[in-house]
């Protein structure tokens, strides 16, 4: 991996090559900072997966659904057997709660109601992407969203973590 990370096709996330210092909630490989939309935050350079505050999930896929160029895609159905499967918040170590995402996509995701974090399985932001659905995005839905623009010319590992656990 270079100074600039390597693309994920699955969810068009970039994942730099900075390590974040915490283990993937899934797979337990190593969280790294990446860059999805500009947005900063942090993927597992082994699965793929994508560990995201709730606020900039939100904005994120209010945004990709905005701007999404494509066809809309037929969302799958979901597979109950997801539901059953688990995974441990990085932040306060508290299983996180499995559950149907409750926008488009029949996605099912990992979140953790305490710290506000949330985990996406490979392929999750680009299922939640292209379901069909209300694409309406207003500058308002991206509000407050400023603080987590990436600037790679300027983030650290120290500062990544600190705005990860400001959050808390």
């Amino acid at each position: 991996m270079n100074d600039t990370g390597f693309h994920s096709p699955e969810d068009d996330v970039v994942f730099l090559d900075r390590l974040v210092g915490l283990p993937c909630p899934k797979c337990q490989g190593e969280l790294v900072i990446a860059s999805a939309s500009g947005l900063k935050i942090a993927g597992c350079q082994q699965c793929h997966g994508l560990l995201l505050q709730k606020n900039v999930m939100a904005g994120l896929i209010r945004n990709r659904r905005a701007t999404w160029p494509g066809e809309d895609a037929n969302p799958r159905p979901v597979d109950p057997d997801e539901l059953r499967e688990s995974c441990y918040c990085v932040a306060c170590e508290q299983e996180m709660e499995t559950h149907i995402y409750g926008g488009p996509g029949n996605v099912i995701i990992d979140s953790c109601a305490q710290c506000g974090l949330a985990w996406l399985d490979v392929t999750e932001l680009r299922r939640i992407t292209e379901a069909p659905g209300n694409r309406d995005c207003t500058a308002g839905d991206l509000a407050g969203l400023d603080a987590h623009m990436l600037d790679r010319s300027e983030i650290t590992w120290a500062a990544f973590v600190e705005a990860f656990v400001e959050a808390f």
